[in-house]
């Protein structure tokens, strides 16, 4: 089954400005696919079949092509006519640093999600802290970090008492920091891909580090719940696109 690339921060702001809805959770579920497969597309990280992009402009109520970074072939038809020169895309090359949105959180069940699917989860401080804050980040950032692969290997997650414990206190930092001003943003599933270079090459999902991201920062001056945050992405890729 062919699948095609998706627009997947035109999809997000799409999606972030509907009436209803529009929390991952809602969207997906209304397009029929998993909150981490919506997360992502969301992040440019996946594609999907036609049948899914369809649901998904439908229920954003645009075309299917307004989502789409490569638009689908038409149908061919049998002609006696001069075929004409295939239209060529240029291909699309994602650099190997660029920035994400990572979106405000106080629910300790995610921090404790993102460290148990992260192969390694990395850190970043949008804005001052104080020795108080810097404590209790630390010590969030600590604990979402034990959970990764990269600190616990591959095998076995916690045991259900230490999660259960590890949840109370991550619960309890949440609130001392946003107490103090200090908002946890995350990005739950960021594709690092290798190995790391800056030469261009082909994508291909078949050697990625998966990286949960933590930010802390100051609250949105206008409400805002979500910052960009730095990303590196391995390497430079190379979508080759094709002829229309």
């Amino acid at each position: 089954m062919r699948r095609y690339p998706l627009h997947g921060k035109r999809i997000k702001n799409l999606r972030e400005h509907r009436d209803r809805q529009s929390t991952q959770k809602e969207f997906s579920h209304l397009v029929g696919i998993s909150e981490r497969k919506l997360r992502m597309i969301e992040a440019g990280h996946d594609s999907a079949p036609l049948e899914v992009v369809e649901r998904m402009a439908d229920v954003l109520g645009v075309p299917k092509e307004s989502i789409l970074l490569i638009p689908p072939r038409p149908p061919k038809t049998i002609t006696r006519s001069i075929p004409s020169i295939p239209k060529m895309v240029d291909p699309m090359i994602y650099p190997r640093f660029s920035e994400e949105s990572a979106s405000a959180t106080m629910d300790p069940g995610e921090l404790l999600d993102i460290g148990m699917s992260s192969h390694q989860v990395l850190l970043e401080i949008k804005g001052a802290l104080t020795k108080e804050t810097e404590g209790y980040a630390r010590e969030l950032f600590g604990i979402v970090k034990s959970l990764s692969r990269e600190e616990r290997g591959p095998l076995e997650p916690p045991d259900g008492n230490l999660q259960l414990e590890l949840r109370l206190r991550l619960r309890e930092l949440l609130v001392l920091l946003k107490g103090n001003d200090v908002w946890v943003y995350t990005i739950s599933l960021h594709f690092k891909f290798l190995p790391e270079s800056y030469e261009p090459r082909p994508f291909s999902t078949r050697n990625v580090c998966i990286q949960g991201i933590i930010a802390f920062g100051t609250p949105g001056e206008n409400g805002e719940t979500s910052i960009w945050v730095r990303v590196d992405n391995g390497h430079p890729r190379v979508d080759p696109g094709g002829a229309l």
